[in-house]
């Protein structure tokens, strides 16, 4: 009997190990990269595009609860970012185009900040331009997020 159970259980171990080194490993890596970077940066992303409303309400209308939600945005991103910069420690390349989407990003926060915390009404000229240069921040964030979830996408096609 022994020696009919024998090739089975050898069969079953061989499978085992075939799968857990050849396909289960592989795509656990995948989903990891998947779930802990590429849906990451998508969903900063859309929360950096989700920043424009507010800031444009106040700016053109002085909608005074607009404020408060860009605040709620701007804490959302930062913590996004600290999430991405830890679930990018291993990759180098990575972590610099995160860090260039990161500095755009403070400067568009900066731009941002001048516009919610005038209480005067301020020359509307300048109003329109520091919008401009803040849309701007915004635009090149995005620009940098893109290039880097399809870096981290060509890296999981690879795998």
């Amino acid at each position: 009997m022994f020696i009919a159970i024998c090739p089975l259980f050898l069969s079953a171990l061989g499978g085992f190990v075939l799968l857990n080194r050849g396909v289960i490993a592989p795509f656990d890596d995948v989903a990891a990269r998947q779930r802990e970077q590429s849906a990451p940066i998508q969903h900063l992303r859309l929360i950096v595009w989700e920043t424009l409303p507010p800031v444009d309400e106040f700016a053109e209308r002085k909608n005074h609860v607009a404020p408060p939600a860009y605040r709620a945005l701007r804490e959302r991103i930062e913590a996004e970012f600290a999430s991405l910069e830890e679930a990018l420690h291993g990759e180098p390349e990575a972590r610099a185009l995160l860090g260039r989407a990161r500095d755009d990003w403070t400067l568009a926060d900066r731009q941002a900040t001048k516009l919610i915390s005038v209480v005067a009404q301020p020359d509307p000229s300048r109003t329109a331009a520091t919008l401009q240069r803040f849309h701007g921040g915004v635009a090149a964030t995005n620009d940098k997020l893109t290039a880097l979830h399809a870096q981290i996408g060509k890296r999981i096609e690879a795998d």
